[in-house]
């Protein structure tokens, strides 16, 4: 300007650099602030940041977390496991070893701490991951999943042990036996422990399995050692077509039974309800002291002979009833009456430590009954016997009135039979002398 000195115009020089560089300095403070404000915020991690050595310098976590998902992924080799057996295999896969390794949760888990917490949280999560953060994935298995996928592939092998068994011949005593066979079988609970620890150390090849043996719960030695025959009886059946049509489906339904040591065996149980629907045919029955005609008469025949066979195999009588008079068909005092109706049953029970086996089969006139197992008394001989104690005069017949035959008419419903008062023991012999003597039934027939 006009008049001013040299002097006054270097002083308004150097002014003016000093406000230039004070306001450069102001604005370049002001940037630094808003950047690192802006990074520290949490919206983008510093420069350097890592996590697992992968770079997320200056992203955001949405941004972090699609980076690191994407790397880490493809370090993760998928499930690829053969399993072999019998020529068989099995791939397993992710899904058949229920594979999870948390990767998104723990991901998400650590990078979102610089959003959802406070300041001074946020500022040392920042400056770890400025660092080179790490995150450890845990890779798991489910043993459940596994084993389920084992048991399915394990099915082809199921091979069932077959018992040595026996049958008897159509002689009616004579056995013949037939030998045992293992079974084979997949242990799924040790392939299982096997996969597991396979999976967990990483080695892929192939695992080879070897197929286990069943052995069977009945040898043929054990069968030829203590099976004989132990109890036996057999009684004549009538001409009566119905009632040995009864007799032979109630024979059906015993033959063949084991009881195990402890077993019991009930006859009701054993056939259900003997009624028409059921296959049994009308046939002569005492019923409350009375001749009728009932579905399944005949049956007491077979209760009776193997009542019988029972008390020689030295078995435990649980239950047996007495007819109203003695049958006709056994000595007095060796029947036993059955009637599902009224409860009336037969149950017998294997006191011994061995299997018993029971066959009943009508064989043209007689009924057999044989009873297999291990003689209890192998120095003893085991019979059965009845002593007579009295007899009694027969009463009179029984006649009741049948309005279908007039007002004044009568029926006769039951002969007049000769009564009995009978003991049965079973008597244990040796050089035929008793040696012991257990009384079994004590019965008065009217």
């Amino acid at each position: 300007m006009p008049g001013e000195t040299a002097e006054e115009m270097l002083r308004k020089r150097i002014r003016d650099i000093i406000i230039m560089v004070v306001s450069v300095t102001l604005l370049l403070t002001a940037g630094v602030v808003l950047a690192g404000s802006s990074l520290l915020s949490g919206e983008r991690f510093l420069p350097g940041s890592s996590i697992n050595g992968i770079d997320i310098s200056n992203l955001t976590p949405e941004e972090a977390e699609k980076k690191v998902l994407k790397e880490e992924a493809a370090k993760l080799q998928p499930v690829s496991l053969t399993i072999e057996c019998e020529g068989q295999t099995l791939e397993l896969d992710d899904a058949q070893v229920g594979k999870s390794d948390h990767i998104k949760q723990l991901t998400k888990k650590n990078l979102y701490q610089i959003v959802d917490a406070d300041s001074a949280t946020r500022m040392n999560a920042l400056l770890e991951f400025s660092k080179g953060a790490s995150i450890e994935y845990k890779v798991e298995f489910d043993k459940e999943i596994i084993k389920n996928a084992l048991n399915e592939f394990a099915e082809q092998f199921k091979e069932e042990a077959v018992d040595a068994s026996f049958s008897v011949k159509d002689d009616g005593v004579s056995l013949d036996y037939s030998g045992e066979i293992p079974g084979t079988y997949l242990d799924t609970d040790e392939a299982t422990v096997l996969v597991y620890d396979r999976l967990k150390s990483g080695n892929m090849k192939t695992l080879e399995l070897a197929l286990k043996t069943q052995q069977p719960k009945i040898l043929l030695k054990d069968l030829q050692d203590n099976v004989s025959l132990i109890g036996a009886y057999s009684t004549t059946v009538t001409d009566d077509s119905s009632r040995n049509k009864n007799i032979d489906l109630i024979s059906a339904a015993v033959n063949g039974t084991i009881l195990q040591p402890g077993d019991i065996l009930s006859l009701n149980k054993a056939t259900g309800k003997r009624d028409k629907e059921s296959g049994y045919e009308l046939g002569p029955s005492i019923i409350n002291g009375e001749m009728k005609d009932a579905y399944g008469g005949g049956v007491c025949q077979l209760a009776s002979t193997l009542y019988v066979a029972a008390l020689n195999a030295d078995m435990e009588i649980v239950e047996r009833n007495r007819h109203t008079w003695p049958a006709t068909y056994m000595p007095e005092g060796f029947d036993a009456m059955i009637d599902y109706d009224s409860n009336k049953d037969l149950i017998l029970k294997n006191v011994s430590d061995q299997p018993v086996y029971i066959f009943a089969k009508r064989m043209g006139e007689d009924l057999e009954v044989n009873i297999y197992g291990k003689y209890p008394h192998p120095e003893y001989e085991i019979v059965v016997e009845n002593d007579v104690l009295e007899h009694l005069p027969a009463g009179d017949p029984i006649e009741i009135y049948d309005s279908s035959l007039g007002s004044s008419e009568r029926k006769l419903v039951s002969d007049a039979h000769n009564g009995v008062k009978v003991n049965v023991y079973r008597r244990y012999k040796k050089d035929g002398q008793v040696v012991d003597s257990q009384q079994i039934s004590s019965d008065n027939y009217q």
